[in-house]
C-alpha cells in the first residue's frame, strides 16, 4: 500500500513538473514610472519637500549614493 502511495506521489511530481516546463516564461513586469521632482526654487519654506521628494525619487530609481 505504501509502495503504491510513493509511485502515485511521483507521478504526481513529475506531472507538476511538466506542466511547470510547459509553461511559457512572461516578461517581467516593467517597474511604474516616477516622476522627477520640480525645480527647487530656492525658498526655505520648500526646501524639506524639495529634499524629501528628491530622497524619495533616489530611492525609487535605485541611484546610488556613496
Amino acid at each position: 500500500a505504501q509502495a503504491r502511495q510513493m509511485a502515485e506521489l511521483q507521478n504526481m511530481i513529475n506531472q507538476l513538473i511538466s506542466q511547470l516546463m510547459a509553461t511559457p516564461n512572461e516578461k517581467p513586469l516593467k517597474k511604474p514610472k516616477m516622476a522627477t521632482p520640480e525645480k527647487y526654487d530656492g525658498s526655505r519654506t520648500e526646501l524639506r519637500t524639495f529634499l524629501t521628494n528628491i530622497d524619495l525619487y533616489c530611492e525609487f530609481n535605485e541611484v546610488p549614493n556613496d
